[in-house]
């Protein structure tokens, strides 16, 4: 998976640090194993005091970033490495690869700080840059066809892969060929929920998906009650109640007919929830078999489009099957090596 080293890495690949000799003697103290917490806090105060006043248009916000990086390594800190990283993001308007680097960052620390919601449309975005980079510099001159096309395709195809092992990813994947069954008072009362998280009222919110879950069991259409669990879970998992999100999505992949889609999109979306922060992973074999079952679905279903000569259906399930494997072979690299 991609770390902040290999962000640090990525920042400056093509153009030159804008961090002079003293930006750069603060941080060689800070990042120092050996930096108390108080003096490291202390310095990096100092840098950024420094970096602000500089002549360099760039080397406050690189000064951001780096900074970022040693709350998150050094301290544990995410909420002020989050800070940081959106600092560097703003300084760095107008420079689309470093603001692609940062946003990613930001998204990772979005996602520790248990705004997974945010932290996947940071992602999204910085992967969409990459991603536009890449197929620009395929159409121009031959060195940077030759060059800097393959260095960023490769650095968007993972950036893609990472986004593909998400739950929000799941559930992009859900109601790809029929409408959601939901009715409306299930929709009602899941806006009332999230607006309850979103105020940090969870106990009000959790009473409010009971009502959810109480209302989708009684509906008139059968999906309406996975795709109510299905919901539950999600609006949990956001707010950062992954235990209630993995028991709710659990219950909803056992109500979805079996080998049908959505049931695949809640078996990936459930993998990806149970294997939540991989600094501590807790389930990682449920979770692996869970993303093992969705890939076999897709798969089943990928093969059965073309028995039917459904071409359009062919050709999706074809893509997202080899972007899920891909993706589920790459977590299956990293979590077994934690």
């Amino acid at each position: 998976m991609i770390s902040l080293q290999d962000l640090k890495k990525w920042l400056n690949h093509f153009d030159a640090s804008s961090l002079g000799l003293q930006s750069r003697e603060y941080l060689d103290q800070a990042a120092d194993a050996q930096t108390p917490s108080v003096t490291r806090h202390v310095v990096i105060e100092k840098l950024l005091e420094h970096a602000r006043v500089s002549l360099k248009p760039l080397e406050y916000a690189e000064a951001n970033f780096m900074a970022g990086v040693i709350f998150a390594e050094k301290e544990g800190d995410y909420r002020q490495s989050q800070a940081a990283f959106e600092r560097a993001l703003a300084g760095f308007e107008g420079d689309e690869h470093r603001r692609a680097v940062a946003l990613w960052a930001v998204g990772m620390m979005e996602r520790k700080n248990l705004q997974a919601g945010a932290g996947y449309r940071s992602w999204q975005t910085a992967f969409e840059i990459f991603d536009s980079i890449a197929e620009r510099h395929k159409l121009a001159g031959q060195a940077e066809r030759l060059q800097l096309a393959p260095w960023y395709q490769e650095r968007a195809d993972r950036m893609q892969k990472e986004i593909a092992l998400t739950a929000e990813h799941g559930y992009t994947l859900l109601d790809r060929f029929e409408p959601s069954p939901l009715d409306e008072i299930t929709k009602a009362l899941l806006r009332k929920a999230i607006k309850l998280t979103d105020g940090q009222q969870y106990a009000s919110a959790y009473a409010v998906l009971r009502q959810v879950c109480k209302h989708s069991r009684l509906a008139e259409d059968y999906l309406n009650t996975p795709a109510g669990l299905l919901e539950c879970g999600l609006v949990c998992y956001q707010a950062g109640f992954q235990e209630a999100a993995c028991d709710f999505l659990h219950e909803a992949i056992e109500k979805y007919p079996p080998l049908s889609h959505r049931q695949a999109a809640a078996y990936w979306m459930y993998g990806c929830m149970l294997a939540g922060d991989l600094n501590h992973l807790g389930e990682i074999d449920l979770a692996l078999t869970a993303l093992q079952n969705a890939l076999n679905i897709f798969s089943y279903l990928e093969k059965r489009s073309t028995d039917q000569n459904h071409k359009k259906k062919m050709i999706w399930y074809t893509q997202q099957h080899n972007l899920l494997e891909a993706a589920y072979q790459a977590a299956l690299k990293d979590w077994i090596s934690i």
